[in-house]
């Protein structure tokens, strides 16, 4: 079972190599470590590597496991474990979840059924949802609990996610893809990059 779910992986990576607007996100998520782990419910992500459940994995359709796998992946390019600071673990999530999704709606992926989704929060960073989302005393059940428990993310792993990101972008621009990338992506490397 095992070899025939790691060949279900690579098919999903090479699936994302194939879709129109995957230039930065294939070389994000080629830059992480993609592992199976029947001790989590579905999917999720420690700051350092992507996690699925087998089972999970396997319920999704071929589209939807590419959105999966470049959902996680994003958690860790956003650095939503370290950011998440003294926030609710569950809402904080909510709000990365909302944020991940409309851009990769956005970018034609295909999202599962039953992840988080609304307009309103296009183009705001997690921090932003997640003011809104407290002052509406919303608490939104997330398909996935997918960000761990990290309160912070450590230097050399914000550089080397720094690096990645930035090779993603040089990518996709050198492909014509520059308008794939995620704004909030450009903004958060200039911090990283260029600190006050």
């Amino acid at each position: 079972m095992s070899t025939q779910v790691e060949k279900l992986l690579s098919k999903t990576k090479i699936s994302l190599m194939c879709h129109e607007n995957a230039v930065f996100y294939s070389t994000v998520c080629m830059s992480m470590v993609h592992k199976f782990d029947d001790t989590i419910p579905t999917a999720c992500t420690n700051g350092t590597l992507v996690l699925y459940n087998t089972s999970f994995f396997l319920e999704l359709t071929p589209e939807e496991r590419v959105f999966l796998m470049i959902h996680e992946t994003m958690h860790i390019a956003y650095m939503h474990a370290g950011r998440r600071g003294s926030r609710d673990p569950a809402l904080w999530n909510a709000a990365c979840d909302y944020v991940i999704n409309q851009q990769l709606v956005d970018a034609k992926f295909t999202m599962p059924k039953v992840g988080l989704l609304d307009k309103r929060f296009k183009g705001m960073s997690a921090e932003e949802v997640y003011e809104i989302l407290k002052d509406e005393q919303q608490n939104p059940e997330t398909p996935w609990e997918d960000i761990g428990e990290d309160s912070e993310t450590p230097p050399e792993l914000q550089q080397e996610v720094a690096d990645i990101i930035t090779r993603a972008i040089v990518q996709a621009t050198q492909q014509g893809q520059a308008s794939t990338i995620p704004g909030q992506l450009q903004v958060m490397l200039n911090k990283l990059t260029n600190p006050k």
